[in-house]
């Protein structure tokens, strides 16, 4: 039988998951020497997009272990359309394709 994590366990797991958004945020932030609208994304930008595409899977499978991942099932099956758990797979698709497009552009493979 399987014993549920505890309160602390799923805190150290929300805090790292969160640390780990937070880092790859602060380090896709604009440098401030170009204009916005003509500078390449960083490669944060397709880590970060990727990394919640990721997060999002895992909520579909491990929605339990972690209030976050709770949290992001929950976007799913509540402010979705169509609603359901399985748009988890939507939404990582989707920033999986993001992601690598803007990892594409800050590598300099698209224009």
């Amino acid at each position: 039988m399987k014993t549920p994590r505890s309160i602390e366990q799923k805190i150290v797991l929300d805090a790292v998951l969160i640390a780990v958004a937070a880092g790859l945020l602060v380090l896709a932030r604009p440098s401030g020497i170009a204009p916005a609208e003509q500078e390449v994304p960083t490669a944060f930008v397709g880590f970060y997009l990727i990394y919640l595409g990721v997060l999002f899977l895992l909520s579909y499978y491990f929605s339990e272990a972690s209030y976050v991942l709770r949290a992001l099932i929950w976007v799913c099956e509540h402010f979705s359309h169509p609603r359901g758990r399985y748009m988890a797979f939507f939404y990582f698709g989707l920033s999986l394709l993001v992601g690598g497009g803007a990892l594409l552009s800050a590598f300099g493979f698209l224009k």
